[in-house]
């Protein structure tokens, strides 16, 4: 190998070394706890409550708010709810309950409670936890999420109140799934497709096939997403190598084959 094969080899190395620390600068994980709040187990629909969470000196912004489905079916409306923060995490009291005997849980006694969560940039879910109440004589937790990207706001309510399943299929358009759970309290993945959006719904399920009413307190949530730009001296390291590289080009492209007759 000549030196310049060689000067080039190894510049390519470097390069693709720095781009790959570029690529895992740029992962980073996030956790928001939901856990602490004392607040009242019922109170005005439509409210909403914002968490933080930073990860190598990026922050992420989160929004979450309260909603319910009459019917997890094409006939549902959409209801804007209450959004309860506790000791054992985020609880929704929908129109239909006073937030009394654990109502004030996500569950699916009446209607389909659920929370939408809005971030100021695409993000994948990895985990959250569901602690379980009683209701309506069972111990459940199994949940439905959902994924979408929109344009609204992160910090804007979405306009969904009153409006049909079909319309909130069309914002989480990326579709639902259902997690089995149990009747302990349970950390568990969210995602296992690592599905990436910038709204996500999470909630009593939907598809209820064992018939029993599922209602929890959601806590501890882990988020996957971007973090800061990677550090000056990676930055600096990626651009040397290319440097390199484009100069060992261009002393190959310069060099002349004489030839005596």
């Amino acid at each position: 190998m000549s030196l310049v094969s060689r000067a080039t080899s190894v510049a390519c190395a470097l390069a693709l070394s720095a781009g790959a620390s570029v690529s895992s600068a740029h992962a980073a994980t996030y956790v928001f706890s939901l856990t602490g709040g004392s607040s009242s187990t019922s109170g005005a629909d439509a409210n909403s409550r914002t968490f933080t969470a930073t990860s190598g000196g990026t922050t992420l912004n989160m929004r979450v708010t309260g909603w319910s489905l009459t019917s997890a079916t094409q006939a549902g409306v959409v209801q804007d709810s209450y959004l309860g923060f506790y000791s054992s995490g985020l609880g929704v009291t929908s129109g239909d309950e006073n937030g009394s005997g654990n109502t004030h849980t996500a569950d699916n006694q009446n209607r389909y409670d659920f929370f939408i969560l809005q971030f100021d940039k695409a993000v994948s879910l990895v985990s959250g936890k569901f602690t379980p109440f009683s209701l309506g004589n069972s111990l459940d937790t199994d949940a439905t999420v959902g994924f979408g990207t929109t344009n609204t706001p992160w910090n804007s309510q979405p306009a969904l109140n009153n409006q049909s399943f079909a319309t909130l299929s069309g914002v989480f358009n990326g579709g639902f799934s259902t997690l089995t759970g149990g009747g302990t309290t349970n950390t568990r993945l969210l995602n296992p497709a690592a599905n990436v959006g910038n709204i996500w719904l999470v909630g009593a399920a939907f598809n209820n096939a064992d018939r029993k009413v599922d209602a929890f307190k959601f806590s501890n949530l882990t988020v996957s997403g971007s973090s800061a730009v990677p550090e000056p001296a990676t930055w600096a390291m990626m651009i040397l190598g290319f440097g390199f590289v484009g100069a060992a080009m261009r002393r190959r492209n310069v060099q002349t084959n004489v030839s005596f007759g």
